[in-house]
C-alpha cells in the first residue's frame, strides 16, 4: 500500500499540516524540519495524489497544450521544448491534438478546463470574436497563443513577428536578383476557406516587401501544390531561375523531392528558401536549404515559462517576441 501524508507525519512526529507545508513549500516551517520530512517522504516512496493536491492548493501543476498536429516538425519541437522547460519548474503537459478541426478545438478547450489545468497553451484555428469567446468562457483565463491572433483575442502571445519574417525572406530573395517568385503555402486556407493566421501574416509581409520593389509574387495553395509547381517548372520559358519560397519546411521537402523526380535540382534550375529549419537528410544529397530559423525551441521554452508565470501570478508581457534569423544554404 502506498505511503500517505499521515504515515509521514507519524514517522516524523509532526502534524499533518506541517507535512503539507513541507511537501508543498507553503507556510512557515524550519529548513531542518522541512528537509527531515522530505527525506522521510523519499524513504517511504511517497507519491502525491494530484487530485487531492489540486483540491488543497487550487493548483494541479499541469499545463494544457492544444495544437492542430503532432506529425509536423514545428509542433513536435515546440512540445518537446515546452516539456523540458515545464519539468524544470515542476509542471507536466497534457497535450491534445484537434486535427485542424474548429469544433474539436472548442471541445478540447472545454476538456482542458475541466481537467483543472493551471494554464493552456494554444495555437488556434478559431479566429476573431469566436476565439475570444471560447477562451474567455469558464474559469481558465491564462492562455498563451503562439500566433498573432493572440493579441487580437486579448490574451498573451509568444512567437516571432510573422509579418516581419515574411518581409525579411522577400528582401533576402530579391537581393539575389530573383524576379519570378512563388510563395508556397498549401494550408493557407483552412477547411472553412478562411486564412490561417500564421501563413497569412507571412505572406502579407512577403508580398508587401516584394511590391515595394515592383515585384508581385504568386501564391500557391492547395493539396496539389507539388503538381502545380511541377507543371509551372515544366512549362516555363522565361530566362533565369524562379525562386520557390515555402511557408513550411515539410512543403519545401515535398517540392524538392518532386522536382528531383522531374530531373531538376535546387540551386541549379530554381532557387528555394523556406520558413523553419530544414533537416539536411530530408532531401538527400548535399542539399542545404536556405531557411528562416524561427527558433522553435525558444518559442516552446518561452511559452512554458510564460504560462507558468501567469498561473503563479507573476507579471508577464502581453507579447513575448522571439527573434528570427536567416541561415544561408546552397539552394538560393
Amino acid at each position: 500500500m502506498a505511503a500517505t501524508t499521515k504515515d509521514i507525519a507519524r514517522e516524523c512526529g509532526v502534524s499533518l499540516a506541517t507535512v503539507q507545508r513541507a511537501l508543498h513549500g507553503t507556510g512557515r516551517i524550519s529548513e531542518e524540519t522541512k528537509q527531515r520530512i522530505l527525506d522521510k517522504a523519499k524513504e517511504l516512496h511517497y507519491e502525491p495524489n494530484l487530485t487531492a493536491r489540486t483540491l488543497t492548493l487550487g493548483k494541479s501543476r499541469m499545463l494544457g497544450v492544444l495544437i492542430p498536429f503532432l506529425n509536423n516538425m514545428y509542433f513536435a519541437k515546440i512540445c518537446d521544448s515546452m516539456t523540458k522547460a515545464a519539468v524544470k519548474r515542476g509542471y507536466i503537459l497534457n497535450i491534445l491534438v484537434h486535427g485542424d478541426n474548429k469544433e474539436r478545438e472548442k471541445e478540447m478547450l472545454t476538456m482542458l478546463k475541466n481537467y483543472s489545468v493551471d494554464g493552456i497553451v494554444i495555437n488556434p484555428i478559431n479566429k476573431g470574436e469566436t476565439l475570444r469567446k471560447i477562451l474567455s468562457a469558464g474559469r481558465q483565463q491564462n492562455c498563451i497563443l503562439a500566433l498573432d491572433e493572440a493579441e487580437k483575442a486579448g490574451f498573451c502571445g509568444v512567437g516571432i513577428d510573422e509579418q516581419a519574417a515574411g518581409a525579411a525572406c522577400a528582401e533576402y530573395v530579391l537581393k539575389r536578383g530573383y524576379q519570378e517568385i512563388y510563395f508556397i503555402a498549401p494550408t493557407y486556407y483552412d477547411a472553412a476557406g478562411e486564412e490561417n493566421p500564421g501563413h497569412h501574416s507571412r505572406f502579407l509581409g512577403f508580398r508587401e516587401a516584394c511590391r515595394k520593389q515592383g515585384n508581385e509574387p504568386v501564391l500557391i495553395v492547395g493539396e496539389d501544390y507539388t503538381e502545380q509547381i511541377s507543371a509551372i517548372m515544366r512549362k516555363r520559358n522565361a530566362v533565369g531561375r524562379p525562386a520557390l519560397v515555402s511557408s513550411g519546411a515539410i512543403f519545401a521537402v515535398n517540392v524538392i523531392n518532386r522536382l528531383f523526380h522531374d530531373g531538376m535540382e535546387p540551386g541549379r534550375e530554381y532557387g528555394v528558401m523556406t520558413f523553419d529549419v530544414m533537416p539536411e537528410m530530408a532531401v538527400g544529397g548535399n542539399v542545404r536549404v536556405t531557411c528562416l530559423d524561427n527558433h522553435v525551441e525558444k518559442i516552446g521554452e518561452m511559452a512554458a515559462n510564460a504560462i507558468i508565470d501567469l498561473s503563479e501570478d507573476i507579471e508577464t508581457p502581453q507579447r513575448n517576441v522571439v527573434p528570427f534569423s536567416i541561415i544561408d544554404g546552397n539552394t538560393l
